[in-house]
This record gives structure tokens, C-alpha cells and sequence, in this order.
């Protein structure tokens, strides 16, 4: 009694209070209680399109309130999960993220772009910039895709997260992926554990009025118990970024499909380049550089042949150099910079469009017995 159950658009339960539930059916889940009283109520908010209430009811012998919350996508207003619980009186609700991720083709112009609730920003301690703020909805925020894995994940979550959309993607509409990551809070300095619920919803085009060559990723995070021992895979990224890190080049993760970096060491700052805000290689490459460049990637990402796997690293490729501009974050300064550039596939999923991408002053490239760049 008194715990909050968190259900997703299909009615699965995805927590109940601070322990995660994987998609576990509500009938067999829920005690006989929950079960008489907060699934019928539920269910009715559902199929009428109520917003949130709590009713008193009577349930053997017993005067509870039974309280409903739907949990709003930012982008499409519609429920993308429910809140539900009983007890002896009212509660508040526990917060409860919630995020859409518009997908356009890679070759399209539009770029991707994940839309947050005001909880997302509140579990992340972020502030939405306002470039990145609808200015006739103040409460709809996004951030471009690449983006938020770049600035928003940490290091060795990158790539767990990045494969969990990546597989989203792919799989059968509905299907949900789950994964747990720890992120920093800005605001209060902490460590918090996130879990993160994401599936591909199958009616975007018809329901939301998305191009039908758009797909649309949804969503919910919440905070929730740390359970030692989980996550083995993590741990292990953990150690390859700890490597990465370590090392001298700096050095990004760049997909091919999009030509988007969506990852990049704490290094990387150290060269000075102009960082775009989406993140594409396009932006931030001279012109005259950018296609030889590209040709390049893909090669490297192509030569990857090993879907079973989640990270396995080719051979390098040759050395290539070229130009990009130099400034800062968004912003240029009218220069570029020559840097000496070699690549390595790294699959996240059996999709291999990722490479892992070391960037070296041309000066240092003899010193690290590289060749001549």
C-alpha cells in the first residue's frame, strides 16, 4: 500500500516505488488491492482521456484514495505512461521523466532532435537552453540527438545508451529496451542511478502527424535503487573508457550514417575546434575536406563483420588529414586547423555505421611512429 506503480502506454509495469520492473504484466504483478482498484481506475482515465484525479473508494472494509497521473510526451501531449497507487491519503508523485526523439532519415536535411519534459531537466539538474526552447511553448525543450549523448551521458554510458536507440530503432514497433546508467546532477552535485524505458512507437505517422519517413522514439527515465552487481556490461565499458581517456590523442565516437559525433574524450576541447550544437562532421570539416573525409569513415565502418559482438575493434585506418574550423562551443572564429585523422570500427549493434575516430596535431604524428600523416 501507498507505493506508486509506474505503467507504460501498454499498461506494463515498468517500477513500483524505487525498484524497476522490466515490463512485468500488471494482473500478476499487482497485490488483489491494486488490482480491484487502481487498474479499473486506469484503465477508465485511459480510454477517457482524463488527466489526473484521485477518488475515494471502499475496498474491503477499508476507505481508500486511489490517485491516476498520466505522463505527458513533450512533444505529442499524449500519454506516454501512467502513475497509479492506493492508500490512506493522497501523495505526491514521484518524478517521472518523460522524452520523444524525432528520427529523420540519415540522408535528410531535418536533424533529430530529442524533446524533454520539465522532469527530464530536473533529473538531469540541466536548464534548456533557449535556442533549444519552442518560443510558443516554453515548456517544450530539446536537444539535438547527438548531442545529448555527447554532453548529457557520462563517458562509459555513452555507448550503452547509444546501442539501446540504436536497437530501438530497429526493432519491432513497441518493444521496449531498458537500460541503467548513472548521470551526474548539476544541480545538486549527486550521482543518481537512472533507469530508462525506450520503444518505437508504431502509429507516429498517422496519430501524430510525423512524416512517415520520420520514426519516433519515446520514452521515460526515473531514479531508482542501485542493485550491486548489475550491469556487468557497463563495468566493462567503464574500463575501455578509462583506457580511452588515458591516452594522449583526443579522440571522438563519429556515426557514419549521420556524420554526427556523438561522443568525445575530455581531450578533445584541447584543439581548439568549433563545436556545432547538432554535432555534424559537415559543419565543422573545410568543404574541400569534408567528402574525402566521410569516404574514409564509411570504409572503415564497413569493414566490420562481427554483428554478434557488441565492441570489437578492426584495424586502423591509413592516416588522412584534414582542415576544420576552429572557435568553441557554437561558435567559430573564421580559422581552421590541419589535424591528422585515423580511424577504427567499433560496433555497438549489428548496424556498423560507428567508427572511433583519433585526432593528432600533424606535428606529433612522427614522434607516435604513425608515418607521415
Amino acid at each position: 500500500m501507498g507505493q506508486w506503480i509506474l505503467f507504460d502506454a501498454a499498461l506494463r509495469i515498468q517500477q513500483i516505488g524505487p525498484a524497476p520492473y522490466q515490463g512485468k504484466s500488471a494482473t500478476s504483478t499487482l497485490d488483489m488491492v491494486a488490482n480491484r482498484t487502481v487498474l479499473p481506475a486506469l484503465l477508465k482515465a485511459r480510454e477517457r482521456g482524463e488527466g489526473e484525479a484521485a477518488r475515494e473508494v471502499t475496498k474491503f472494509g477499508e476507505q481508500l484514495v486511489v490517485q491516476i497521473v498520466p505522463i505527458l510526451g513533450p512533444w505529442t501531449k499524449a500519454p506516454i505512461a501512467w502513475l497509479g497507487r492506493y492508500g490512506e491519503e493522497r501523495a505526491s508523485p514521484p518524478v517521472v521523466g518523460a522524452f520523444e526523439w524525432l528520427v529523420p532519415p540519415a540522408a535528410a536535411e531535418r536533424r533529430a532532435r530529442m524533446y524533454l519534459s520539465p522532469a527530464m531537466h530536473l533529473l538531469y539538474g540541466t536548464e534548456p537552453a533557449p535556442e533549444q526552447t519552442d518560443p510558443d511553448d516554453p515548456a517544450l525543450s530539446w536537444w539535438h540527438g547527438a548531442q545529448y549523448f555527447d554532453e548529457h551521458v557520462g563517458y562509459a554510458y555513452r555507448m550503452v545508451l547509444r546501442r539501446a536507440f540504436e536497437l530501438a530503432l530497429r526493432a519491432p514497433h513497441n518493444t521496449p529496451h531498458y537500460e541503467r546508467f548513472h548521470k551526474g546532477n548539476r544541480r545538486t552535485g549527486k550521482v543518481e542511478t537512472l533507469h530508462q524505458v525506450l520503444w518505437r512507437e508504431a502509429t507516429a505517422a498517422t496519430a501524430f502527424g510525423v512524416s512517415p519517413d520520420v520514426q519516433l522514439l519515446r520514452g521515460t527515465t526515473t531514479g531508482v535503487d542501485e542493485r550491486p552487481g548489475e550491469n556487468d556490461l557497463v563495468e566493462g565499458l567503464q574500463d575501455l573508457a578509462g583506457a580511452h581517456t588515458s591516452v594522449a590523442p583526443p579522440h571522438a565516437m563519429i556515426d557514419t550514417s549521420t556524420g554526427a559525433m556523438w561522443s568525445r574524450s575530455n581531450r578533445f576541447d584541447l584543439l581548439g575546434l568549433y563545436l556545432p550544437i547538432d554535432r555534424l562532421l559537415r559543419e565543422m570539416c573545410h568543404p574541400d575536406d569534408f567528402e574525402r573525409l566521410m569516404a574514409m569513415l564509411v570504409r572503415t565502418a564497413a569493414q566490420h563483420n562481427t554483428p554478434e559482438l557488441l565492441l570489437v575493434r578492426a584495424e586502423p585506418s591509413p592516416l588522412i588529414r584534414a582542415r576544420f574550423a576552429t572557435g568553441g562551443r557554437s561558435q567559430r572564429d573564421g580559422s581552421y586547423r590541419e589535424l591528422t585523422l585515423q580511424a577504427i570500427a567499433v560496433r555497438t549493434t549489428s548496424y556498423p555505421s560507428n567508427v572511433l575516430v583519433y585526432f593528432y596535431p600533424p606535428e606529433v604524428v612522427p614522434l607516435l611512429g604513425l608515418g607521415d600523416g
